[in-house]
């Protein structure tokens, strides 16, 4: 492989690797809690499952981190962030402009 092919080939499985964590632990985790409550103590207090359901919740945010805090293979500043702005949806690196997805 040439170029940044390797960094952004380890981006991708991050990324994925990151929803794949997130959607486990968000429904899993935080749906199953609920439905748990739901159907086995349907007289719980209302904050109950949520209390339950609130380390799943949180796991799934820091699951979703690694993607957000990736480096950037031209400059190795974050990618999505500079200082206290942030965008996860860029098409292009927000200190160099390096395009998502260019080789060299």
């Amino acid at each position: 492989m040439s170029g940044y092919q390797e960094e952004w080939e380890a981006y991708r499985k991050l990324y994925r690797r990151s929803l794949a964590l997130t959607a486990a632990y968000f429904f899993g985790g935080g749906a199953g809690t609920l439905a748990f409550f739901t159907v086995f103590f349907p007289s719980a207090p209302g904050w109950l499952p949520v209390l339950c359901a609130a380390p799943w919740i949180i796991a799934a945010i820091v699951a979703g981190q690694p993607p957000v805090r990736w480096l950037c293979p031209r400059c190795g500043k974050p990618y999505f962030s500079s200082g206290l702005y942030h965008n996860g949806l860029t098409k292009k690196c927000v200190h160099c402009g390096l395009p998502k997805w260019k080789d060299a």
